[in-house]
């Protein structure tokens, strides 16, 4: 019965959580290495579908970083290459998660791991 009141906590946990609103931050020409206290950078709220986006590239000539929220997928990094300009895109749905160098591990990952261990002990 334990096990059982385990899982159904963890569910609506994950439910809960995806259901509040997601914050990332914003900036363009954002300063690498990365302080949110600096000026230009703003937090701002993901709309629906939305996630974190950091973008980092180079185009002609000139490095840059921006930050926003944007529909983009979730949790992944990607190389992109339009006219012969490359930059890594960074996806991710965790609040403020596109200020760090890499995406992280998410809420609803670690609840899928406690409920596939949890199950399995069932």
């Amino acid at each position: 019965m334990m096990k059982v009141l385990f899982v159904v906590a963890l569910t609506l946990f994950a439910i809960v959580h995806y259901s509040t609103a997601l914050t990332c931050y914003s900036c363009t020409n954002c300063p690498d290495p990365f302080n949110p206290a600096q000026p230009g950078v703003r937090n701002i709220t993901a709309g629906a579908g939305q996630s974190c986006k950091k973008q980092k590239g180079k185009i002609l000539g000139f490095e840059g970083v921006s930050r926003t929220a944007e529909a983009c997928g979730t949790n992944k990094c990607e190389k992109v290459s339009l006219f012969g300009q490359s930059s890594t895109v960074c996806c991710c749905n965790t609040d403020m998660c596109n200020g760090a160098r890499q995406t992280t591990i998410t809420t609803l990952m670690v609840v899928v791991i406690a409920l596939v261990i949890a199950i399995m002990n069932m």
